[in-house]
């Protein structure tokens, strides 16, 4: 029962992160569009309904509403395409690791071990001075930093699942390596590996916006939460709406893919179900 409070809270929150993102195109003004005599105008409504700017605008007159509905689109996408490509990256290696053994999984391991020794946040930067900041960039060093979890979680399911009957049985009766390991192992994985990739995608989604913070996202002058926050904290006692409305933005998408993450881990594992 509580995890269906848990899928309605994320709906909750996510929904109108998603549809920021989807409809960015929609956004009332061009987010880099420069209105110099409009600037620090705080968010304004009128007895019609919402005013000219409806979060107000920054410290070079562009619309902050705009500049998040882009941003979220970024977010979301950095987010998304990183936990799939190391995901499947993750998948491959430890199915590999895992089922062959020996000096294969040894080799596999190491490198992860020596992945998960620096830092992430310092990983990430380092990569992103090494081949510049695009999106494309972000993109490939969130999946370089990040495979890692997911290929030392399907090892280890993979070292307990290849010595199950079955498995033996599929093994005795000629199947191929591919056919059980398609067929009988990655089924079983599938539902942790879900979980983890919505933990991750959250994750992610924070590591991206620290970038842009730091002013190693994506480059100006696209809209991003980071670099929003950036921004509105040298105006935060003059105009607070800077940094404040992507802010809770961030919190809000962080913390709805943390509580579907979490109802998603107990619907899937009964033990883990609230009474």
């Amino acid at each position: 029962m509580w995890a269906r409070w848990e899928f309605g809270l994320a709906a909750l929150l996510l929904f109108p992160v998603g549809l920021m993102g989807l409809f960015a195109t929609l956004a009332p003004y061009d987010p880099n569009w420069l209105d110099t005599a409009a600037r620090l105008t705080p968010p304004t409504m009128s007895l019609s309904g919402i005013g000219r700017h409806a979060l107000g605008t920054d410290q070079l007159g562009r619309d902050v509403l705009s500049r998040m509905m882009y941003g979220t689109r970024i977010s979301l996408t950095v987010g998304a395409f990183s936990v799939v490509v190391a995901g499947m990256l993750g998948l491959v290696l430890g199915l590999i690791a895992g089922y062959r053994g020996g000096w294969v999984d040894a080799v596999i391991m190491r490198v992860v071990d020596v992945v998960l020794s620096f830092p992430y946040i310092l990983l990430a930067i380092s990569i992103v001075a090494v081949l510049g900041a695009s999106l494309r960039n972000i993109i490939i060093v969130f999946a370089l930093s990040s495979w890692v979890v997911y290929a030392r979680i399907v090892r280890g399911a993979v070292l307990a699942l290849r010595n199950r009957e079955y498995v033996l049985a599929a093994r005795a009766m000629g199947c191929s390596s591919s056919r059980i390991v398609f067929r009988h192992v990655v089924p079983n994985i599938v539902s942790p590996l879900t979980v983890i990739a919505s933990f991750e995608l959250a994750r992610i989604i924070v590591t991206e916006a620290t970038l842009g913070f730091l002013g190693l996202g994506v480059p100006p002058p696209a809209a991003s939460w980071g670099s929003m926050l950036a921004d509105g904290r040298n105006y935060i006692q003059m105009a607070w709406w800077i940094g404040t409305f992507p802010g809770l933005a961030l919190t809000a998408t962080v913390l709805g893919i943390n509580v579907f993450g979490d109802a998603l881990r107990d619907a899937l594992d009964p033990r883990l179900r609230h009474v």
